[in-house]
C-alpha cells in the first residue's frame, strides 16, 4: 500500500483504452476468451461522500442517518454562518469515484464481464445495471460483457448519497456472487470507499443509532479464507472529514486476497488533481489494466 499526503503515489505507464461491447443483458456476452476477467465493481454510496456527516468537528464528523445529518447540517449552518458545510465537508465533492470506474470500465477487454454495485445504509448492493429489457434486472443477467447499460446506470449515481456505511455487507454480497462464478480466467473485487464500515454494531467506527448491517470484517474474513477460490480484492480508498486514514481493516483484507490497496488523500487536491489520482489508484489496482502497448 503506497500513500502520500496530497495525492497518490503509484508507477504510471503509457495508457491503453480498449472499450467493451454494449448493452447490460446476458444474451449479449461475447463468451468466455483466453486471459477473461470477471470483475465485479462495489461503489460507496455513503453520506460521507456527499457531506452528509456531523459538521462540528469537535464531535468528530462521524457519519449520521441521512435525516440526522441533514438536521445537524442545518443547525451548523445556522449557528455558524457557513453555508457550504455539506461541500466543504464531502469525501468526493467532483464526483471523482464515478469517473474512475467509467476509466477502469474502458479498460476492460472486451471479454471481460463486469458487474456494477453501490451500497450505503439503504441498500447493501443495488445494481448499476439499465436496459430496455431488463425491466427489473438481476445481478446474474447484469454480470455481462455488455457496457451501455452500466454506463447509463452510471450517470444516475452522483446526488444520490446518503446514510450510514455497511461496508462489510456490502462487500460480502459483492464477494459471495462473484466467487460462486468460476468461468472466468481472474475474478477481481474492486471496492472503492472513503471509510471504515459505520453500520455493524461492534465495528471501532459505529456511527451510534439502529444498526444497518448484520455483517462485521470477522465475518468477512472468516468468508474469504474459509474456502478455496481465486476472488482478489482490490482496495481504493480515499480520505474523509471523519475518517483521514487508510483502514486497517481493508488493508488487510486486500492482503489475505492477494488483492491491492491504494489510499489517495485528497483533500488539497483540485477537481482534476483528485480525477487523476482516484483513476490512477482504480486503474492500477486490477491487474494489467495499465500496460505499454496492446
Amino acid at each position: 500500500m503506497k500513500s502520500v499526503r496530497g495525492g497518490l503515489v503509484m508507477v504510471g505507464m503509457t495508457l491503453a483504452l480498449v472499450m467493451g461491447p454494449v448493452g447490460c443483458d446476458g444474451s449479449g456476452d461475447q463468451g468466455v476468451g483466453e486471459g477473461t476477467r470477471g470483475v465485479v465493481i462495489l461503489l460507496d454510496q455513503s453520506g460521507s461522500v456527499s457531506g452528509f456527516v456531523q459538521p462540528d468537528p469537535a464531535l468528530g464528523n462521524v457519519e449520521m442517518t441521512y435525516d440526522e445529518a441533514n438536521l445537524a447540517i442545518t443547525n451548523w449552518m445556522q449557528s455558524q454562518g457557513d453555508p457550504d458545510v455539506r461541500k466543504r465537508l464531502a469525501s468526493d465533492r467532483f464526483h471523482a469515484r464515478v469517473a474512475a470506474v467509467e476509466d477502469v470500465i474502458g479498460r476492460l477487454d472486451p471479454y471481460d464481464k463486469l458487474l456494477v454495485l453501490t451500497y450505503n445504509e439503504d441498500y447493501k448492493g443495488r445494481l448499476v445495471c439499465v436496459g430496455d429489457d431488463l425491466p427489473e434486472p438481476t445481478a446474474e443477467a447484469c454480470f455481462t460483457t455488455r457496457r451501455d447499460g452500466v454506463a447509463t446506470g452510471l450517470d444516475d449515481i452522483a446526488g444520490n448519497e446518503g446514510g450510514r456505511t455497511p461496508l462489510w455487507e456490502a462487500v460480502s454480497t459483492a464477494y459471495t456472487f462473484l466467487a460462486a462464478r468460476p468461468g472466468p480466467a481472474s475474478r477481481h473485487l474492486l471496492l472503492l470507499s472513503d471509510g471504515p464500515d459505520t453500520c455493524f454494531p461492534s465495528a471501532a467506527d459505529f456511527a451510534g443509532g439502529t444498526p444497518c448491517s448484520d455483517k462485521g470484517f470477522d465475518d468477512v474474513k472468516a468468508q474469504v479464507t474459509g474456502g478455496a477460490n481465486d476472488v482478489a480484492v482490490h482496495v481504493v480508498q480515499w480520505a474523509a472529514a471523519g475518517y483521514p486514514a487508510a483502514d486497517p481493516q481493508q488493508i488487510e483484507l486486500a492482503t489475505l486476497t492477494g488483492g491491492t490497496h491504494a489510499f489517495v488523500d485528497g483533500r488539497d487536491l483540485d477537481e482534476m488533481q483528485f480525477r487523476d489520482a482516484l483513476k490512477l489508484a482504480a486503474a492500477s489496482a486490477i491487474p494489467g489494466l495499465l500496460e505499454p502497448t496492446r
